[in-house]
């Protein structure tokens, strides 16, 4: 069978409907809603999360800490934010990619400097997993 790739560039922010021009909050080139770190829109009492912001990882997970964060900052007055060079990604393919923290490029652009090795899983101890979690058991952990 040939190789297949299905590739998906991004996701468009669904913003057209919601009347943000009657509240002041203007969309960027690509539908988002720009928001601070803090997940401020322009208009400092509104915050926004999720798939509707120009955030650098709009993924479920980041979805649901940008609410909790949102709903302090609003509440409490504080500026609390994610470090998306912190937020693991993983590309579903076959074998599957995954990574977390900055590539080397992006290091290289943002430091000046990097220090990256490539090493062979062989030398490398095979440590326990453990899980605890809602359907833990269909977690597949035979490779």
């Amino acid at each position: 069978m040939p190789a297949r790739s299905c590739w998906q560039p991004g996701k468009t922010p669904n913003t057209t409907d919601l009347g943000l021009e009657h509240v002041g909050i203007n969309v960027d080139q690509k539908y988002a809603i720009p928001v601070s770190p803090a997940l401020q829109t322009m208009q400092p009492h509104v915050y926004a999360v999720g798939d509707v912001t120009n955030l650098p990882k709009r993924l479920e997970t980041t979805a649901g800490k940008e609410r909790t964060l949102a709903v302090e900052n609003a509440l409490t007055g504080s500026a609390k934010s994610i470090d998306y060079d912190a937020v693991p990604s993983t590309v579903f393919t076959d074998p599957q990619l995954a990574g977390v923290g900055l590539t080397e490029a992006e290091q290289m652009q943002r430091l000046g400097i990097s220090a990256c090795r490539t090493i062979s899983f062989e030398g490398v101890p095979r440590m326990g997993v453990h899980i605890l979690a809602l359907h833990a058991a269909s977690w597949s952990l035979k490779r």
